[in-house]
């Protein structure tokens, strides 16, 4: 693993565990972008990719519903924040089969909502307990 530096700007206090250091602060810096702006880009590109597919991909017939919703499918939500999702389903060959559905699927704050012009899920489907790396591989999948 490559070692990073990082700073931390107007920091409250800290914690050590180990090795591992948790700090309290106003904001992460790598130097060059803060977590902040980070994460805010991160929002931006998702909805700009969500919207991509949802109104000219999508009718094309490539097999991607795009869908938001407030509730997990256990109805459960983190805090002021929201589900945006992508389902993409690949036809399976096998005589009977089911499609191969795959979900790539990001948390945003709740004031990104109206920006996300999508259908609207009254709970988002089950959690196939797709993780981060998945996510980055489904993405190239796309």
């Amino acid at each position: 693993m490559i070692e990073k530096k990082y700073r931390v700007e107007g920091y409250s206090d800290y914690q050590t565990e180990g090795q591992d250091l948790t700090v309290w602060g106003q904001s992460v810096t790598d130097g060059y972008h803060t977590m902040e702006e980070l994460y805010t880009h991160r929002y931006h590109l998702y909805l700009a990719l969500i919207k991509a597919f949802d109104s000219r991909i999508t009718p094309l017939g490539c097999n991607v519903m795009c869908w938001k919703s407030k509730l997990h499918d256990d109805e459960t939500m983190f805090e002021d924040s929201f589900i945006l999702g992508m389902t993409v389903s690949q036809p399976n060959f096998i005589a009977g089969g089911d499609p191969n559905d795959f979900y790539i699927t990001y948390h945003l704050p709740l004031k990104y909502w109206h920006m996300a012009n999508v259908i609207e899920l009254k709970k988002a489907p089950p959690y196939d307990g797709h993780t981060p790396q998945d996510v980055l591989e489904r993405l190239l999948r796309l």
